[in-house]
């Protein structure tokens, strides 16, 4: 696994990002209590994790969950109102993550934020590795990669297009180049390269679109 990729999955897992409703809390409740608040919706996160990598997504139940994360109900439903919601909060974990690793991205580095990208698909982590990759999580895929290529780092290179309007959706298919990529037989590009020819691809779209 990839540094980038392990930071990435300790953001979500670890809950670092802090997308639950913790962060709805009212002023003024003691600092103990805001610590346990994140350690609750960290764990039911790293929970509904847990159990991806273990069987379909329907067949979860908010009981296994909660006994999975060490928790009653109740906990569960202070914090999440389905498992959808955890699912969204991971999802957002994730984006927020890529927000920040471009951060440290030169503005005008458009294979550097590729790149991340490409390391964020490159896991060999079960439970990410099925959300990016099986059908059942379509829905949560196709919104990750557009919140991703809707974020301030590509907007800006989408307003250098004569038509911006349909740049994200040029720039998403960033997700079928990879799932190509990884489906080709070795000796292949390194994700380096890769990013090297998406980029060069993109920056195209932008000066001809």
């Amino acid at each position: 696994m990839t540094k980038c990729v392990a930071y990435v999955i300790k953001m979500s897992v670890w809950g670092d990002t802090s997308s639950g409703k913790e962060k709805h809390m009212p002023t003024g409740r003691s600092h103990a209590t805001d610590l346990r608040v994140r350690k609750s919706i960290r764990d039911i996160k790293r929970a509904v994790l847990a159990l991806i990598a273990r069987e379909p997504f329907e067949q979860i139940r908010i009981e296994e969950i909660a006994t999975e994360a060490m928790i009653n109900r109740k906990t569960f439903y202070n914090h999440f109102s389905s498992k959808n919601d955890v699912l969204d909060a991971i999802e957002e974990d994730l984006v927020t993550s890529q927000e920040q690793g471009l951060k440290g991205i030169a503005a005008e580095n458009l294979r550097g934020g590729v790149l991340l990208f490409y390391h964020l698909l490159d896991t060999d982590d079960t439970a990410y590795h099925k959300l990016f990759t099986e059908e059942e999580y379509i829905d949560f895929f196709g919104k990750l990669v557009n919140d991703i290529f809707s974020l301030e780092f590509y907007r800006k290179f989408y307003e250098k297009a004569a038509s911006p309007e349909i740049m994200p959706g040029y720039f998403a298919s960033a997700a079928s180049i990879y799932n190509a990529w990884s489906k080709k037989p070795s000796p292949k590009e390194s994700l380096e390269e890769l990013s090297d020819v998406t980029a060069t691809l993109f920056m195209k779209g932008v000066q001809g679109l």
